[in-house]
């Protein structure tokens, strides 16, 4: 009578539903969704420092765009006499103030500070989708290396199962007691690999406790698949690496306005007051006013200039080569997902024709019409099978999530 069968059929369900259930501590911190997991990464994130300095230098600067004078005003005083010289008792006092006149600074000013209000909101959503990114990572590599394990203990169950059956066979003189020595050698390759594969799981919940700071995987991790419909351009649009590229030269050119501004030569107002007097000439007071005018633009104006311009250029290329980098990232990702679909309907097929195989090799083993390595052949096969669909199935669900990750979308999953 068949030996494996009765096992694999009640045991075959089972391969993915306990994926959170191989951690042995029973004080396990289990997060309650796949949000949760980011969120704990996320604050982990030490670049999360940086937001609250954008958000000072944007209040200083709209700050000084605000000011009558973003330059500040300068306070001149000056005296003359000729005790030194003359001895006519000759004496001047003069005092006043000077400042620029540029209403185009306080403007540049201004446009700097909402830029630096407009990086920090987007580099807080960079923040968010990187982390989303190490998130799906440490999730899906752990659960690779979940499945992995428990499939092969799984399957060290059955071939387990069969030693005892053709041990205990053996014992009858029913079979040859190589038989037994052939299938307690390949129960020992068993338990290798699934030693191999604990160790590796191990690993990886050791990696994903570090960020996380849970010992296990949510119960739902399965992303639902992005909505077909709509441009494509216009979504990595909005993607935060798209937008972040988009806020770099914004920012480069907002700070160009102001060095080109604080370079170059403004006009300039003086207003005071001027009292003198001398010994034969009573004391009079008068008012002084002067414009200082600039003729041209320095040479050191057209080298910062250009300078400017160059760091402005820089990221109008980076933002070109990021928006080519994230169409490609998004054609790859969808691709990769097709394929781990067509495979995954592949390994079902697999499956079904080597479970038909080991049926009918455990029949003829029983008969004695074949030779116990036959049926440790077709059974290696099978439990490969077994593992190949496992492993296929959290294929699908790692590309649905590197997809969502290559289109910028946030973390989600599928009603369950």
């Amino acid at each position: 009578m068949p030996i494996l069968k009765p096992l694999f059929c009640a045991l075959r369900p089972m391969a993915l539903v306990l994926g959170g259930l191989m951690s042995f501590n029973a004080a396990a911190q289990t997060p309650d969704s796949l949000q949760s997991v980011w969120q704990a990464v996320m604050a982990k994130q030490p670049d999360q420092q940086e937001i609250p300095q954008f958000e000072a230098l944007s209040n200083r600067y709209r700050q000084a765009g605000e000011a009558w004078f973003a330059n500040g005003v300068n306070l001149t005083v000056r005296h003359e006499n000729d005790a030194m010289t003359d001895h006519t008792g000759f004496k001047s006092w003069e005092s006043g103030v000077d400042f620029d006149l540029s209403l185009d600074q306080s403007h540049a000013y201004q446009q700097l500070g909402e830029s630096y209000q407009q990086h920090g909101e987007r580099y807080a959503k960079l923040l968010q989708w990187q982390a989303a990114a190490l998130t799906r990572r440490l999730v899906w590599e752990l659960k690779r290396a979940e499945v992995q394990w428990q499939r092969l203990q799984q399957n060290q169950g059955l071939i387990a199962a069969l030693a005892d059956k053709v041990s205990a066979s053996a014992e009858n003189g029913e079979v040859p007691k190589m038989d037994a020595v052939l299938v307690q050698k390949e129960l020992l390759a068993a338990e290798k690999q699934t030693l191999a594969a604990y160790n590796a799981y191990q690993q990886r919940l050791a990696e994903y406790h570090y960020w996380s700071g849970f010992d296990a995987l949510p119960l739902q991790i399965e992303e639902s698949l992005p909505a077909q419909n709509g441009d494509l351009n216009a979504l990595l649009a909005q993607h935060p690496q798209s937008q972040w590229a988009e806020q770099q030269l914004q920012q480069a050119q907002a700070q160009q306005r102001v060095v080109l501004n604080q370079t170059q030569t403004k006009p300039n107002l003086f207003v005071g007051a001027k009292a003198e007097e001398d010994d034969a000439t009573a004391a009079r007071t008068s008012l002084i006013v002067q414009m200082r005018l600039p003729l041209g633009k320095s040479a050191s104006y057209q080298t910062t200039q250009q300078e400017q311009q160059q760091v402005v250029s820089a990221q109008q290329i980076a933002l070109q080569k990021t928006q080519q980098q994230l169409s490609n990232e998004a054609m790859l990702a969808q691709q990769g997902l097709q394929q781990e679909q067509a495979l995954l309907k592949l390994t079902g097929r697999q499956r079904e024709v080597n479970a038909q195989a080991l049926s009918m090799a455990e029949q003829a083993y029983a008969l004695g019409e074949t030779p116990i390595q036959t049926l440790l052949q077709v059974q290696s096969q099978m439990l490969q099978a077994l593992l190949d669909d496992d492993l296929q199935a959290v294929a699908v669900g790692q590309a649905t999530a590197r997809l969502r990750q290559a289109l910028g979308l946030e973390l989600n999953f599928s009603a369950s």
